[in-house]
């Protein structure tokens, strides 16, 4: 004698579990099992035990959460799928304004360098030209020479 035994499915459901899957009556469910249209695996004093795939290829599952349905989770990936296209279009317009906005930091980086240097040579030139006056007005005048005696023949000779 074998000790073979079948296994025992858990899909196997009652007519009321199988109401509830589905969203349909009990009533809908007896008579399409009466007319044939849907199989059972048996009846017995509890009533019919339904096999779940059996159950669902007959009436389509009813989702708890309304955006679970097949067609609405086709239409999420289509709406998430174009939203990804977007938004490596929004990446790429992004990029490309990093780019063009780190050039013109680059630009004005060097302008302002200029700037700077041109800024330190005009204050040099400045100092320059301030020392070099200084030095001119502080030197005495020399009365020697042929300019130092024209001088002295204009303006008289600075020892009278």
């Amino acid at each position: 004698m074998s000790d073979w035994q079948p296994m025992k499915n858990l899909a196997y459901i009652s007519l009321s579990e199988a109401a509830k899957l589905t969203g349909k009556n009990k009533g809908t469910i007896s008579k399409a099992i009466k007319d044939s249209r849907l199989s059972y695996v048996e009846k017995t004093s509890a009533g019919y035990k339904i096999d779940k795939a059996e159950l669902f290829r007959v009436f389509p599952k009813v989702f708890e959460n309304p955006t679970e349905t097949p067609q609405n989770v086709r239409l999420a990936t289509h709406e998430k799928t174009h939203k990804y296209i977007e938004l490596n279009a929004d990446i790429k317009i992004l990029e490309a304004d990093k780019t063009r906005l780190s050039e013109k930091i680059g630009e004005l980086e060097e302008t302002l360098k200029r700037e700077r240097q041109q800024a330190d040579h005009w204050q040099q030139q400045a100092t320059n030209l301030l020392t070099d006056q200084r030095e001119q007005e502080a030197a005495p005048v020399q009365n020697s020479g042929l300019l130092g005696g024209l001088r002295n023949i204009l303006w008289g000779s600075g020892s009278k």
